[in-house]
């Protein structure tokens, strides 16, 4: 008599490759999705690290913080047409009389000292204490001729590869940077004419520029222009991930009714 023959346990071989390969398909799915998961946490928190380093300058500003370094000496003469300098040699902190905290200024893609799109470049700025020419303090942000000093600046890298691809005003006027101007009595009683404690203005320029032409553009800017008025319509900071392609993501700075405000906004095309 023929006994039925039948499988009592155990799976065939093209059971276990199926399985297998059903397993590499859903651990492959796995690696990709926590990777995109991971890649997408690490854009948001870099732009908001680099939202919080603005906020940071600005807040430094708006209480008239000024670097507490003794290595600089700052001074003003016609040589410079009246704006501050740093002749070079060292001042003990409170001795340079001629200058006046005046603001900070952030210079993005900067290309002195092999800049990257990644670095900002990030100025504190003096201001004369006096009218030029005359005993009389200066009133307003024309009067202090405000200028930029190498000796107090800092490179900040941002971080994960982050890029700023351009920086303009909201009506796109094309930016180097941005200066955030003093208002408050730190600064020697120095008023923007404006009810923000600091006030923001606009640098024209594109990125790249050399740290000279930076600091010139600043210097003309301030004496015969109206940088406030430039910013009243906001800037727009674009940034994006490393390399072609990739995540952006623009950092706004508006002028509310008492205070630079930043915004974020992930995902966000450039306006």
């Amino acid at each position: 008599m023929n006994k039925s023959s039948r499988r009592t346990g155990g799976y065939t071989i093209l059971e276990v490759v199926i399985v297998l390969t059903v397993s590499s398909i859903l651990f492959a799915a796995s690696v990709v999705g926590y990777v995109a998961q991971n890649r997408r946490t690490q854009f948001t928190e870099s732009v908001n690290d680099f939202a919080q380093d603005i906020q940071d300058i600005l807040n430094d500003v708006e209480v008239g913080f000024y670097p507490s370094n003794n290595s600089f000496s700052c001074t003003t003469d016609t040589s410079h047409a009246g704006h501050p300098y740093s002749p070079g040699g060292a001042s003990q902190q409170g001795t340079n009389t001629n200058c006046i905290f005046a603001g900070k200024a952030i210079q993005f893609a900067p290309s002195r000292h092999n800049g990257t799109r990644s670095d900002i470049d990030i100025f504190t700025m003096v201001g004369r204490r006096q009218k030029l020419g005359t005993d009389d303090p200066a009133v307003n942000i024309k009067d202090i001729r405000p200028a930029l000093l190498d000796v107090l600046s800092e490179r900040k890298s941002l971080i994960s590869g982050l890029e700023v691809s351009s920086v303009r005003t909201g009506d796109g006027t094309s930016l180097a940077g941005i200066a955030m101007v003093s208002s408050s009595s730190a600064s020697g009683g120095v008023s923007t004419g404006l009810n923000n404690r600091a006030s923001l203005a606009a640098i024209r320029g594109g990125p790249d520029e050399t740290d000279t032409t930076f600091n010139n553009g600043v210097m003309s800017y301030f004496t015969v222009s109206d940088p406030i008025a430039l910013a009243k319509n906001g800037v727009n900071i674009c940034v994006k991930e490393g390399g072609t392609g990739g995540r952006k993501a623009v950092i706004q700075l508006a002028a509310g009714e008492s205070q630079i405000i930043v915004n974020t906004y992930i995902d966000k095309p450039c306006p």
